[in-house]
């Protein structure tokens, strides 16, 4: 069905029978002025609520454009409660994006001025915007989580714009299944790609690194939450040397951190525990236990050709020997305590 005649059929049922109906040709229902001129006494807030109506309608349907004309009318004859309906424009901007090949800058710009409309005019659910599926490359940018934030912080629903932006990061880490062991095998069939945002920049230092260079050499990525308890968090997320992939497939320098963070985001601790940065350094491999216990393993490839002399192209690895391992332990305080081999054991 096609959007302007689930727009009719939403129109008419949305009055009563004692109601009078608005007729309008099939190309003016999405046009303001000709639906302000139809309207007779008593039916602009019943319009105002079939317009909404519509519009969440069109939205959960995919036609964003529409949803947003439909959602500009309900606005027009002052729908209430207002903060809803700028939550729908918000999905609308937001959806379109998801529809579009290359989104310009002004639709992301526009989901999050009425994100900050919504929050402002006193939204219910402001952790909708950090979980609605339609915002996730909005999020991607770090406009949008940034807009997010200080319209949350300026609400005094939030302690502060730092904590809200802490809260904003570990929102976007899925919990992980443990045991979990992460090798060349598990990172080659599991895709990193949802990358970190710049404005989470303060809780990846490796970020703040490569901020100020003429051109990033590494990709951050968020990977999976570990624990969240009353004394720290405990995440992992990757990093990618954008100079080391020959393609968006290649995994050969993706590396994995394991963070510790207190309440307000600062580090307690953190490890490189999987993979590597750069081909020559030794390759990592984690086993984490659910006890919070964890192991990493490296070795070393050894290649055809001595990459000293011909380089990694074209070289390919012809076995790993080990180098090593060590064993650790996340304790109460978020520390990491190195075990003796007999702790590691049990």
């Amino acid at each position: 069905m096609k959007p302007q005649y689930i727009g009719l059929l939403l129109l008419t049922a949305c009055h009563s029978a004692q109601e009078p109906t608005i007729h309008l040709p099939t190309a003016a229902i999405y046009a303001a002025d000709s639906v302000e001129r139809s309207l007779g006494p008593g039916l602009r807030q019943a319009t105002a609520i079939a317009y909404y109506r519509l519009g969440d309608s069109l939205l959960e349907k995919g036609y964003c454009d529409t949803a947003i004309k439909a959602c500009q009318i309900a606005e027009k004859l002052n729908f209430q409660p207002r903060a809803e309906l700028m939550y729908k424009l918000c999905a609308g901007y937001a959806g379109k994006t998801q529809y579009t090949d290359d989104p310009d800058y002004d639709l992301r710009r526009a989901s999050a001025h009425y994100a900050e409309l919504a929050i402002q005019m006193g939204y219910s659910h402001p952790e909708n915007f950090r979980n609605d599926r339609r915002f996730a490359e909005l999020k991607e940018h770090g406009y949008f989580i940034q807009s997010y934030t200080e319209a949350l912080s300026g609400t005094g629903k939030a302690a502060s714009p730092e904590k809200t932006l802490w809260e904003s990061f570990v929102n976007e880490f899925s919990a992980v299944r443990l045991p979990l062991t992460i090798g060349q095998g598990w990172i080659s069939s599991h895709p990193i790609e949802h990358q970190v945002a710049y404005v989470h920049e303060p809780f990846v230092p490796e970020m703040r690194t490569t901020k100020f260079t003429r051109g990033s050499e590494y990709l951050y990525y968020y990977v999976g939450m570990v624990k969240k308890a009353p004394e720290y968090t405990a995440l992992l997320y990757a990093g990618k040397s954008l100079e080391l992939m020959r393609d968006a497939d290649d995994t050969r320098a993706t590396f994995f951190f394991l963070v510790t963070y207190d309440g307000s985001g600062r580090i307690i601790d953190k490890m490189m525990v999987a993979g590597h940065r750069d081909l020559t350094d030794p390759v990592r491999a984690l086993s984490l236990q659910p006890d919070m216990s964890f192991a990493v393993k490296s070795s070393r490839n050894i290649y055809a050709r001595d990459p000293g002399q011909v380089g990694y192209e074209n070289n390919p690895v012809v076995r790993s020997e080990p180098a090593g391992e060590a064993n650790y332990r996340i304790a109460a305080s978020g520390k990491f305590e190195k075990l003796q081999p007999a702790l590691a054991l049990r």
